[in-house]
């Protein structure tokens, strides 16, 4: 589910004060993918075809919010129940957006989990950067199709516009289209918080719980109670405001489709000793076609074999000659390699007792999430120091040398000869800036 960027209204001929003051139609794209009964092997490649079925809200009145997306979310759920009977249940993937990403919306759909007439059995949301996958295909297909429309002499000035110059010329495959509106005055204001939910990009949902985790099967997952997140103003009968203008067409679309390419060995191996053999007789022959790799041996007799062998891409290299250079740097990875293994080995003997020993056991799922910065205090001896520093620059008026104080805080002994501080508690120079700024802020306000 994604939402497809605002489309400004568009006529065939426009003046220059027409184009500007335009108030964007939202739209918002959600495909469904299902597995096809009886997948059709090809001759070199076997293909898992799934169904892909695309359904577009356009919306006449209503904001990109969480409110929107949870009557989106009910109307597809009852469209989907009435035209796959068979379907019970479904994964859900979105973006990071806000209208996605929010209590509100997670507590809406573990709140009428057992309401629902399709079961919404997990959501996950995409890394940052991540996620600009189906959607958005789709919807430059779309603004293709609107393009075309719009050519034939045709103006898109309305949602309504919009959904007959995306069902023009017969529409797109697999796709329909239907208009709402929604009234946001009718939005509850939900006070219930998930602690850290920008950091939980995977929600199951259970009958009575929501288990939620940093990614997809990582970890036991935190337990999140429905009761919890309940609000009486999140029930489906209680949730006003929805209106559909214009529904889905009746009428049965074409369906779309995608394909997983899974190579059958069985078949490549029969290819490569029918290429192997048309190579054999090509080195008989003057004509030959020789793949335009220059590093590939492989010549053929007809091109229809040379086409093969470059889709598949089963290049045949000659193997360099190793120098004695290469031998060279070979042998000292290997005792490097060896080095560092021991070493790490020691680290962890002795640091077993330790928290630091999870650095080693890399195989150990969630290693890759992002860690979080914590924000940690200054200490006391560090702000006295500091502050005697800045209290005989206010009597002097001079400007400390941010840097030099950053090297003082590391060399500052007492008169035993201890350092005052360790090395945790040294501060950088921006560090120290930001602090005497701070005071002198103090000292204004008293």
């Amino acid at each position: 589910m994604d939402w497809a960027m605002k489309f400004l209204p568009l006529q065939y001929r426009e003046t220059q004060s027409d184009f500007f003051g335009k108030k964007g139609i939202s739209w918002h794209i959600s495909c469904l993918i299902t597995k096809k009964s009886d997948p059709e092997p090809t001759a070199s490649i076997l293909s898992d075809h799934l169904d892909l079925n695309t359904y577009i809200h356009i919306l006449e009145n209503g904001t990109q919010g969480w409110f929107s997306i949870a009557h989106i979310i009910r109307h597809l759920l009852l469209t989907l129940s009435v035209q796959f009977p068979n379907l019970n249940e479904i994964y859900m993937k979105t973006d990071n957006a806000g209208c996605y990403h929010c209590t509100p919306l997670i507590s809406f759909i573990s709140q009428n989990h057992s309401h629902f007439p399709i079961t919404i059995k997990e959501i996950n949301f995409s890394e940052a950067q991540s996620g600009k996958d189906l959607c958005d295909s789709k919807t430059g297909s779309c603004r293709m199709h609107v393009a075309r429309f719009l050519n034939e002499g045709n103006d898109i000035l309305s949602a309504s516009d919009l959904k007959r110059a995306l069902e023009s010329n017969n529409g797109l495959k697999g796709t329909k289209i239907c208009v709402i509106s929604i009234d946001n005055a009718e939005e509850p204001k939900i006070k219930s918080k998930i602690p850290q939910i920008s950091l939980l990009n995977n929600f199951r949902f259970d009958v009575d719980s929501v288990i939620a985790r940093r990614a997809y099967q990582i970890g036991c997952g935190r337990l999140i109670e429905t009761n919890t997140l309940k609000d009486q103003h999140l029930n489906v009968g209680e949730m006003n405001g929805f209106e559909v203008l214009e529904e889905f067409p009746s009428h049965a679309v074409d369906v779309g489709q995608v394909c997983v390419k899974m190579r059958n060995p069985n078949i490549q191996n029969e290819m490569e000793e029918e290429q192997n053999q048309d190579q054999d007789q090509g080195h008989l022959n003057n004509d030959l076609y020789a793949c335009p790799d220059p590093y590939c041996q492989k010549q053929y007799v007809s091109s229809a074999n040379l086409e093969k062998h470059l889709a598949l891409g089963n290049h045949l290299y000659r193997k360099a000659e190793e120098t004695r250079i290469d031998c060279g740097i070979k042998i000292w990875v290997e005792k490097c390699s060896a080095i560092r293994e021991k070493y790490a080995h020691i680290c962890e003997t002795v640091l077993s007792q330790s928290r630091d020993t999870d650095i080693f056991s890399l195989s150990s799922g969630g290693w890759a999430l992002k860690s979080v910065a914590k924000c940690n205090r200054f200490s006391l001896n560090v702000k006295e120091y500091v502050k005697k520093i800045f209290e005989s620059c206010e009597k002097t008026g001079k400007r400390p040398n941010y840097a030099a104080l950053s090297g003082e805080l590391q060399k500052a002994c007492d008169e035993n000869g201890q350092r005052l501080f360790r090395p945790f508690e040294w501060l950088t120079a921006n560090q120290l800036r930001n602090l005497f700024a701070s005071y002198i802020n103090n000292k204004k306000k008293n």
